[in-house]
């Protein structure tokens, strides 16, 4: 009897485990695929199980920070970080939260966290110096995007393009063209706007225009896109006729 009821314990042990796995493992599935009622449900149906499983609350703070149920997520998050200190995933997902909220500081402190626990991470780096700039902290901004540009690819272009856009607000104005043209040459479309806004300051029309159109050429729809049409119509208006590329 004694052997018996082992049996049954351990088997019970086994099956919780694997559909403790099951459900958190499916409501990552549906979260991915942003079916995110499906996924809570999942998730809880997890914690159900073992209210200690940390997957699970990783799950529902980023549930609620995409609802921007902002107070929801950070408690979820918080309970993740305590069943996984000091994990990369938790801190930058809390580190969101906190800029959400309007806490830029506590933000780019569990950014730069998140960047050291998962090994110089460019997304951490790059909130970490959104954070600071958000908090006022322009030198700190700037270390985290240097930080990030040691990445490569678009990370480093985005990084380098927000330390050209500093060095223009300081008037800086040699330093930031040395670090838009190679973002621009590169083909990163924010380079190039602040690139064509520069070589507008200076009244070369000409490379401006160029700027604009490849910025609006490479993203018809981005953040720029109406900027760089701004310009180029104000380029036209003045004699030199710019037709706007094709989307």
């Amino acid at each position: 009897m004694h052997m018996l009821v082992m049996i049954l314990v351990a088997y019970t042990a086994e099956y919780d485990e694997f559909a403790l796995r099951l459900c958190w493992e499916t409501g990552d599935a549906y979260y991915q695929q942003n079916l995110l009622d499906q996924a809570e449900t999942e998730f809880r149906e997890a914690l159900e199980i073992f209210p200690d499983c940390p997957e699970a609350w990783l799950g529902l703070g980023r549930i609620y920070s995409r609802r921007e149920s902002w107070v929801a997520a950070e408690r979820y998050l918080r309970s993740y970080l305590e069943l996984r200190p000091g994990s990369g995933d938790g801190l930058l997902a809390l580190a969101e939260v906190m800029l959400a909220e309007s806490k830029p500081g506590e933000a780019a402190d569990l950014a730069m966290q998140a960047a050291e626990a998962a090994s110089g991470e460019p997304g951490a780096w790059l909130l970490a110096a959104r954070a600071s700039l958000a908090d006022g902290d322009t030198l700190e901004a700037v270390r985290s995007w240097s930080m990030a540009s040691q990445a490569g690819g678009t990370p480093a272009m985005e990084a380098l393009t927000w330390i050209a856009r500093v060095a223009l607000a300081r008037d800086d104005e040699e330093e930031a063209r040395q670090l838009l043209e190679p973002c621009a040459a590169a083909g990163y479309a924010p380079a190039c706007y602040h690139l064509a806004k520069l070589y507008f300051s200076w009244g070369d029309f000409l490379r401006a225009s160029e700027q604009a159109s490849t910025s609006l050429y490479l993203e018809p729809s981005g953040e720029f896109s109406d900027s760089a049409r701004l310009m180029l119509d104000s380029i036209s208006s003045s004699g030199s006729l710019v037709p706007l590329p094709e989307p």
